[in-house]
């Protein structure tokens, strides 16, 4: 149930064209239920995006994210067996 969306709409002109911008997620990142994330967004490697967050700026690798608007809360830590 992720939604990644990578469009939008260029409101300051008349007609509204559709602009795109492309996301990037990193390698092993994990994005819970419900995350939504926007245009232009990169979400780095081995980060954790908690449930029903809304993703509108970057976030930063091996970290552990999210509220609305999504935030780093804590680092990741290293994996055990």
């Amino acid at each position: 149930g992720v939604h990644l969306c990578a469009g939008s709409h260029d409101y300051t002109r008349w007609a509204m064209p559709l602009v795109a911008w492309p996301i990037e997620i990193g390698a092993n990142a994990w994005l819970a239920a419900e995350v939504f994330v926007g245009p232009g967004v990169i979400i780095g490697e081995l980060a954790v995006i908690g449930a029903r967050s809304v993703v509108l700026r970057d976030q930063p690798a091996r970290m552990v994210c999210a509220g609305h608007p999504c935030q780093p809360r804590k680092p990741r830590s290293e994996p055990t067996a």
